[in-house]
């Protein structure tokens, strides 16, 4: 690969930038709390910003790519949006003092593509979007259609990545290919392929044919699991799995070889954001009786996202390496609170809502926040905030400054 000199000075001035924010000893301290708030011995609730809506940050050209390559623009993007949060709104953020990059990893896929009701194919978007999804996998025909996808890795082309960024960046900063974390969205997955309402109807008009379709991609995530055991390509040293620092002197498992990573080395991570809809009865028996079938060959678990869990918090109980249950803004995180005891980190889920409208909102988020420190408090609960799935902060990237702002003082109210 042929790497011009503009863009081998472009990534050699942000890694020195990098590297120096990575080289502040305050990260160190970091790193101990949140190890503190994953043992559940927390010194402070957390505090993290992730899944921005970066299309409305480069008010000031901070994050403009330069470069002209794609692999080398690709990894500008890394470091450009690592130091603008660490800048703008760092909270209880860890740099790393290396660049990471994923390794050449390939899936075939299940044999049938997401497409919308309008005939067209999905496509990646860059801002949100909502769609009505066509029902592809409509009866068991169709569900026998559905092909457990072969995992791959270009041993050859990750290497020469690897020595590609090596030469880059030469001694100031170190490379790392990372491979993939252990993950069961199943029913994320299975809406994309239906759509919402006929999952809905066939809870209660087809309840088999559920059970069916849960059956078959449950056997193919085990099956994905092991692939990426076999491969080796699972990431043991993951320093985040969906949105939460994941710093931990627990993992890996105190059997591990030192060479083969295993699901039981890992953080893995999972949700069913469908039964938001659904009572508890359903909850257990369409997400909790699969779900602990994968989770018992992962390490630690984050579970949940923007359903409310606050009254199946008993049903989660019921699955292995459970750690942190997603707190949504749909949750009573009192119930939460009451129900998850000391057991495992309530992860809030602050709302968006309230820096996307017209005006910051900023007596709705001290409201919201203290709420869920004043139940954890009452609790015992371990705690730790996150606001994600940021659609929109009207092209006023400081109401993300401001916000983390407001979380930590009310943070500092409450527990000193």
């Amino acid at each position: 690969m042929n790497i011009p000199q503009k863009d081998r000075d472009i990534l050699r001035r942000l890694a020195t930038k990098h590297a120096g924010i990575a080289a502040q000893p305050a990260h160190k301290q970091t790193i101990r709390r949140w190890k503190r708030l994953n043992a559940l011995d927390p010194v402070k609730p957390m505090v993290s910003i992730d899944q921005i809506c970066w299309h409305e940050m480069n008010v000031n050209s901070e994050l403009t790519l330069l470069c002209e390559n794609k692999f080398c623009r690709d990894m500008e993007r890394t470091l450009r949006s690592t130091i603008y949060k660490w800048v703008h709104f760092p909270c209880d953020m860890v740099v790393m003092p290396h660049i990471e990059i994923s390794k050449s990893i390939g899936n075939s896929g299940y044999g049938i593509d997401v497409k919308y009701e309008d005939g067209g194919a999905a496509e990646i978007h860059q801002h949100a979007e909502t769609h009505i999804f066509e029902d592809q996998i409509p009866d068991e025909a169709a569900l026998d259609k559905i092909q457990s996808p072969i995992i791959t890795h270009d041993e050859k082309t990750t290497m020469s990545n690897k020595s590609i960024a090596e030469d880059i960046f030469g001694d100031i900063l170190p490379v790392k290919m990372t491979g993939v974390s252990p993950a069961f969205r199943v029913w994320d997955e299975i809406t994309f392929f239906r759509g919402i309402t006929p999952i809905l109807f066939d809870f209660a008009d087809r309840p088999e044919f559920l059970h069916a379709v849960m059956e078959k991609f449950t056997n193919i995530h085990l099956d994905l699991l092991r692939q990426h055991e076999k491969l080796n390509i699972l990431e043991k040293d993951a320093t985040s799995i969906h949105c939460s620092a994941t710093f931990t002197d627990e993992l890996p498992a105190k059997d591990f070889d030192g060479v083969n990573v295993r699901g039981l080395d890992c953080w893995a991570y999972g949700m069913g954001q469908i039964f938001s809809s659904c009572s508890p009865m359903m909850f257990d028996e369409f997400e909790i009786e699969y779900s602990k079938r994968y989770y018992e060959h992962c390490g630690l678990v984050n579970y949940g996202c923007c359903e409310p869990l606050h009254d199946k918090v008993h049903l989660v109980r019921k699955m292995h390496g459970i750690r942190k249950i997603s707190a949504s803004a749909w949750a009573d995180v009192n119930v939460m609170a009451r129900n998850i005891g000391h057991d495992y980190v309530l992860l809030r889920k602050s709302n968006p809502a309230f820096i996307a409208g017209n005006a910051l909102d900023e007596q709705s988020i001290r409201k919201e926040t203290y709420a869920t420190l004043a139940a954890c408090k009452e609790h015992g609960t371990p705690c730790e905030f996150i606001l994600k799935d940021i659609t929109t902060v009207k092209n006023q990237p400081e109401r993300l400054t401001r916000w983390a702002q407001i979380v930590n003082e009310e943070i500092e109210k409450v527990t000193l």
